[in-house]
């Protein structure tokens, strides 16, 4: 969603753009509902709806319907055969909603400011797409801090499809990225960086060396923050916050775990070879944890792929971090 709403806010004041989503989703397709993508009339496009026969026929349908200044729905129902022509390994279907976005709508960039304070700043937000040709605007939004955006009757906050006076949307509650505090700016949290940033992670570094809270290691990161590890209570960590100990020693690490312990943060993390972390969890036993406690903690931290190098490990990490975002829903 960050790169559809960057593609947004720069391409509407100077032209028209085609806002593809993906509104139902059913069997075997390479994007589920949510996904979206944005194309200019030149064909440029920014995000996807999985690529393949189908998105190449999506682009060419968008570039005629900004030509016409049109809006509509498409559906793609594929048996086996035919999914296998359009790219997908099995039978499926997709239904993509196509909507003209007009760059001289000022309050629709209104809208796309919104929404991008919403991901960027925190809160969480509803977005509303109506579903057939009307006279509202093509997009509606919704927090706490904006109110309501793009009409004067307020709609009912809802997941999926609603149909609120006469008009079907599609509606989609939009939240910040996952956060996650990395303590430890050394080489595997250098490579891992660039990698998260990439996959709409917020990422904090920690560390308590100044000399590693440096912008040349870290240029995509969101935040530095100089912390003694022997006291982070407050960062006062969410159930929402990813926790990630790749520190230099055992000692900074098995402090650190005991205190994000005590904290509701939804993943724990820790680096270390099977030594290390055997190490580890006895001396958490021994510090008074129990196993179901101790369990909380994924070490070693990364998907099984025999990563050894810090550019491997990143890979690793950010697989496992994939997962466990997708679990959390």
């Amino acid at each position: 969603m960050k790169e559809i709403i960057q593609t947004l806010t720069s391409r509407l004041p100077k032209e028209a753009v085609m806002l593809v989503t993906v509104i139902k989703s059913s069997g075997s397709t390479p994007r589920k509902k949510g996904a979206r993508m944005v194309v200019t009339a030149a064909g440029l496009q920014a995000g996807t709806i999985g690529g393949g026969k189908v998105e190449f026929l999506a682009v060419s349908l968008a570039k005629d319907l900004l030509e016409k200044q049109e809006s509509t729905q498409q559906e793609y129902r594929l048996t086996p055969k035919e999914a296998s022509g359009l790219g997908m390994v099995c039978g499926g279907g997709m239904t993509l909603l196509y909507q003209y976005l007009a760059s001289e709508d000022v309050g629709l960039q209104e809208i796309v400011n919104a929404i991008s304070d919403c991901l960027v700043i925190g809160g969480s937000g509803w977005l509303f797409q109506p579903l057939e040709e009307t006279e509202k605007a093509p997009l509606i939004f919704y927090s706490e801090k904006t109110g309501w955006l793009g009409t004067k009757e307020p709609l009912v906050a809802a997941f999926d499809e609603q149909t609120l006076a006469g008009v079907a949307y599609y509606v989609e509650e939009l939240t910040p990225p996952s956060q996650v505090y990395l303590f430890g700016g050394g080489h595997v949290a250098q490579a891992l960086v660039p990698v998260l940033a990439n996959l709409d992670f917020q990422v904090t570094v920690l560390d308590d060396r100044e000399e590693f809270l440096n912008r040349s290691y870290f240029p995509e990161v969101c935040q530095l923050q100089l912390v003694d590890f022997a006291d982070i209570q407050q960062l006062a960590l969410t159930e929402q916050d990813y926790a990630l100990v790749m520190t230099r020693g055992h000692l900074h690490d098995l402090t650190l775990h005991q205190q994000l312990l005590q904290t509701p943060a939804y993943y724990l993390g820790g680096m270390g070879s099977r030594h290390k972390v055997a190490v580890m969890k006895q001396k958490l036993r021994e510090a008074g944890y129990t196993e179901q406690q101790i369990a909380r903690i994924h070490m070693p931290i990364g998907l099984a792929i025999k990563a050894e190098t810090p550019a491997e490990l990143a890979i690793s990490i950010a697989g496992e971090l994939i997962l466990a975002r997708a679990e959390q829903g």
